[in-house]
């Protein structure tokens, strides 16, 4: 917001420490707002390893285009090997923080979308699309989501999926799992 823009530079011109003031920044941004983050490849190894509690987790597809007002303003990711450079008469440079993101980290393909306040952010029903769950998601708690699913009206368009590991190839398959 403007008044954040300019309270950090005023605290740089009180401060003199642009370094600090930048930590301080991205401290605020992370603490005080919500960072949601989206990938486009349900079915990348590493991105169940890392954010998909190895695999035990679940993956949710939604369609921007059925919540706008969820999904406004996206970051696309850049991967980058140098450190953004600080600018601070650029009023956007905390955007632009959120932007980078090593080169190590590419294979995420990521989006992020920004939210004013942290927290749980409520979404249009009609915009999830599917439920992934992971390799090894255990019976039982497929069962539960999917008898959530199927017991809320608002939610009976989603559709079930279950990856599992190739037979020949390092890679993941997403069938279809019924909805009993």
């Amino acid at each position: 917001t403007p008044e954040q823009y300019n309270g950090i530079l005023e605290g740089i011109k009180r401060s003199g420490s642009s370094k600090a003031i930048a930590k301080k920044a991205i401290d605020d941004v992370m603490n005080r707002c919500g960072i949601k983050c989206f990938t486009d490849n349900n079915k990348n190894i590493l991105m169940w390893s890392h954010y998909g509690d190895s695999h035990k987790g679940i993956c949710l597809e939604f369609d921007v285009l059925e919540d706008l007002p969820f999904f406004t303003y996206p970051i696309k990711v850049k991967y980058t090997t140098e450190y953004y450079h600080l600018d601070f008469r650029n009023p956007n440079f905390v955007t632009e923080l959120l932007r980078s993101k090593s080169v190590d980290w590419s294979y995420e393909n990521e989006v992020r979308i920004y939210k004013k306040e942290s927290g749980q952010h409520k979404f249009n029903p009609s915009s999830l699309k599917t439920i992934t769950f992971g390799c090894c998601a255990s019976d039982d708690s497929m069962n539960a989501i999917k008898d959530l699913v199927q017991a809320n009206p608002l939610l009976n368009h989603v559709i079930c999926l279950k990856a599992s590991t190739n037979d020949k190839e390092y890679k993941l398959d997403i069938q279809n799992v019924q909805n009993e």
